[in-house]
């Protein structure tokens, strides 16, 4: 997926700059980034950066308590059903978050595999814990015989919140820095609506000659993508809440 956007941004125009941001100044029309290949200047910056984004840091400062997901891709020992599940006891027992089976065809050899994986919006659930819940999962469905590698790659996780702020005057963010979806922590759709709500605004911050409309990140929650965000916050915050049961 990746690789064909980059196929298709550049074949639209756009100039790809495979570098390192070394630091960057607020300039009166825009931006100046000094990077590894040299000085960028810009008019704005969109912050596509991930959970660590530094566009980010430029706007909010201080970071709050991510969520986290331990995910494992593991060879099946049984028949695998072309069926992605969605197991949410784990709310049941003080985890705000739920666990997924979701077989796959790998690139290369084209070979079924199984991706396991278990999610903790609080980020409060120890790692030990979690992997504990994803190893039962797994032995419940592919037997004991399945065991986890000694390193489950865990991931960072931010989730989004209605009316946070996540632009500025000549900066704004989007995907994973701006947020993922609260219920399911999933990205990529959410980045792709979000990716549109963003052209839009730079576009007429562009035609202006000017600043972002703070419009932005408050309007948003009132657009269909958007409010289908806070909804699933609310269900999110229903699931994984105290009365979740």
């Amino acid at each position: 997926l990746d690789h064909r956007m980059l196929k298709r941004v550049t074949a639209a125009g756009t100039r790809l700059v495979d570098a390192q941001v070394l630091g960057k100044q607020r300039e009166s029309c825009g931006w100046k980034v000094d990077t590894s290949q040299g000085t960028i200047s810009c008019a704005y910056q969109d912050g596509a950066d991930g959970y660590a984004s530094q566009v980010r840091r430029t706007l909010v400062g201080k970071r709050r308590k991510p969520g986290r997901l331990l995910e494992v891709c593991l060879r099946s020992s049984t028949p695998i059903e072309p069926v992605l599940e969605m197991d949410f006891s784990p709310a049941l027992k003080g985890v705000a978050g739920y666990l997924w089976r979701f077989p796959y065809y790998r690139d290369g050899d084209g070979e079924l595999r199984v991706k396991y994986g278990i999610m903790d919006r609080s980020g409060e659930v120890p790692a030990l814990h979690l992997r504990a819940l994803l190893q039962q999962y797994i032995d419940a469905r592919e037997g004991a015989n399945t065991p986890l590698p000694k390193i489950v790659p865990g991931y960072p996780e931010r989730y989004w919140r209605p009316f946070e702020r996540a632009s500025g005057e000549r900066e704004l963010v989007v995907g994973d820095a701006w947020g993922v979806d609260p219920l399911l922590g999933e990205g990529i759709a959410v980045a792709f609506e979000q990716a549109e709500h963003a052209a839009r605004h730079l576009i007429r911050a562009w035609q202006r000659g000017g600043r972002i409309s703070r419009c932005y990140h408050l309007a948003y929650p009132f657009s269909a993508t958007g409010w289908n965000l806070w909804f699933l916050k609310k269900l999110g915050d229903f699931v994984y809440g105290r009365h979740g049961r």
